[in-house]
């Protein structure tokens, strides 16, 4: 149950099946605002796709083709969250971006809302301090790909519910630093 804002169609047919409410729409931190994104094409192999926001900011698409970038109006997450009335408290947020989640949450309304669990994919250094700026924890890496779990102070106390005790590392930016070692 919930939402899944996916822009890219070639997960919808995927998402079809689940029980979430599909929201065929990218995050920006102004409202109607026109960005540049690219679609990559769908790797079979990996069992994903490439593709994204294109913004100097943003390092995962920073380099692709100009014929393969396109314009796209977008919307923000208190528009989105008003229009389906999400309850001020959210469970869970998987923010994966593809390298824009600063910039997705840089207008999120930490004011109205609070989100519990929030896994994070490498959290560049700017939005580590946002989101602790907003009263949010680091737990530790989850996955292989450099997830990173963060909670709100308010579910501290019913976190190890959730992930049992040791599951996790318990270093922020662990994978960041590996990055930045290897490239």
């Amino acid at each position: 149950n919930g939402l899944c804002i996916e822009p890219n169609s070639v997960h919808w047919y995927g998402l079809a099946n689940r029980r979430c409410e599909v929201v065929g729409a990218f995050i920006s931190d102004q409202l109607d605002s026109k960005i540049e994104v690219v679609f990559g094409p769908a790797n079979e192999e990996k069992g994903h796709t490439t593709g994204g926001i294109v913004n100097d900011a943003i390092l995962d698409n920073k380099n692709q083709p100009k014929a393969a970038r396109s314009i796209r109006f977008a919307t923000t997450f208190s528009d989105v969250l008003t229009k389906f009335m999400v309850a001020p408290i959210i469970d869970y947020l998987s923010l994966d971006v593809e390298g824009a989640e600063y910039f997705v949450m840089l207008a999120f309304p930490f004011d109205r809302y609070v989100i519990n669990v929030l896994t994070v994919e490498r959290p560049p250094a700017d939005l580590v301090e946002l989101l602790r700026n907003n009263r949010y924890m680091y737990k530790g890496e989850h996955g292989d790909f450099g997830d990173e779990v963060w909670i709100h102070v308010s579910f501290e106390e019913r976190f190890h519910e959730v992930f049992p005790r040791g599951s996790l590392s318990n270093e922020p930016n662990d994978s960041m630093l590996w990055v930045r070692k290897t490239e």
